[in-house]
């Protein structure tokens, strides 16, 4: 019989006495519903006595028309800046403080706002364009935020992903104290194209696979090319009852089984393929860049011409939400990418491990466990 070797998880800690200042970046699709979510955690934490929670939410975006209804907007709320109408409305509502600062991240903008010493600071990423995540980027390697959870999507997919470091070299000795994780990789060290607009020439003709995908306003006339029907695999998101060589009209024998779902930290170490690396990401979501001079695609504006999933920027905040809260109420957290297909209602997370730390990062397992270069490694979120 067929046996798994399953490397347990190993968790990520935050300091369980101090306060937590998150700056949620981008208040559009995903944004706006993250913002609920965390205005509930806040107010939940304040009743429970917990360290407080200090929230900031900063777009500099105006509520248009085609937000209304499909982003948590309403018609009396056109033309009002994003971060402010969401700060108002859940203060107004839970007699919280938070604080609406109606500008564009920029990394200037992000040090300025970057939290106290003794506060832990975790950075939340909801934009969809390069210049956004450059500057969250240089905000997390030059300043006092110390995490960068970063939610992004295409039509019914998407990625959330977590991250403490922007250089390889951090990460050498990661694990080194067996029991306990104290480096991440970042968004844009897992996946560097998020940084940078791909010129359309390097536009990669396989781009049609969902963890790599064609931007939502940008796709072929023809239907994107998918794998043949005997391979079990939807970009990064690998079918439940597909993760091994068993049948799959049941669960492994010697894997538990909840309702159907294998649970995260008995998945097997084999990972599914990734997307090419000379495609770009939005959210941990591959995706060819856009044609020149075309504009940004507007989810908004994709959800009305039934390009994009009404439900997947809720489905992906509800996600991210669930990292921050396992990150504020438990301190800790022992997964660092999960990856949705929304269409097949299937989902993939990633256990922190020195096998998957190696193969996010392209260190060896030897790089992660051993302090073999000290002074290389900085630890984000530990006293």
């Amino acid at each position: 019989m067929d046996t798994l070797n399953i490397d347990a998880p190993i968790p990520y800690l935050v300091p369980p006495t101090q306060p937590i200042q998150i700056g949620l970046v981008g208040c559009g699709g995903t944004g706006s519903h993250l913002a609920v979510a965390l205005a509930r955690m806040t107010s939940h934490l304040r009743e429970r006595g917990d360290p407080p929670l200090h929230l900031i939410f900063i777009d500099g975006d105006r509520v248009e028309a085609p937000n209304i209804g499909r982003q948590l907007f309403a018609p009396a709320e056109r033309g009002r800046h994003k971060a402010q109408t969401l700060a108002d409305r859940l203060n107004a509502a839970l007699g919280l403080d938070i604080i609406a600062v109606p500008e564009m991240a920029t990394a200037a903008l992000l040090r300025e706002l970057a939290p106290p010493a003794q506060t832990i600071g975790i950075l939340v990423g909801a934009v969809d364009t390069a210049s956004g995540r450059r500057a969250l980027h240089e905000a997390l390697a030059r300043s006092r935020w110390q995490l960068w959870l970063d939610s992004g999507n295409e039509h019914d997919w998407g990625k959330v992903l977590l991250g403490t470091i922007t250089e390889q070299r951090q990460l050498h000795g990661a694990l080194a104290l067996g029991g306990i994780c104290t480096a991440l990789p970042a968004p844009t060290l897992r996946y560097p194209h998020l940084l940078h607009d791909e010129p359309a020439n390097q536009r990669a003709g396989d781009a049609h696979h969902r963890g790599g995908v064609t931007p939502t306003n940008h796709r072929p006339t023809t239907p994107p090319d998918r794998p043949p029907r005997n391979q079990h695999h939807q970009g990064e998101v690998t079918p439940i009852n597909r993760l091994s060589t068993t049948p799959p009209d049941r669960p492994p024998r010697n894997q538990h089984h909840r309702g159907g779902v294998t649970p995260t930290n008995h998945l097997p170490n084999a990972l599914p393929d990734r997307p090419p690396r000379n495609q770009h990401h939005r959210g941990g979501v591959a995706t060819a860049s856009r044609l020149p001079n075309q504009p940004q695609g507007d989810c908004a504006v994709d959800m009305r011409d039934g390009l994009q999933s009404l439900m997947i920027n809720q489905t992906m905040a509800a996600i991210a939400a669930q990292y921050l809260h396992q990150l504020i109420s438990a301190r800790r957290i022992t997964t660092f990418e999960t990856a949705l297909d929304l269409a097949t209602l299937t989902m993939r997370s990633i256990p922190i491990t020195a096998a998957t730390l190696a193969d996010a990062s392209g260190l060896t397992i030897a790089d992660i466990t051993q302090t073999d270069e000290p002074g290389h490694h900085r630890t984000r979120g530990h006293p």
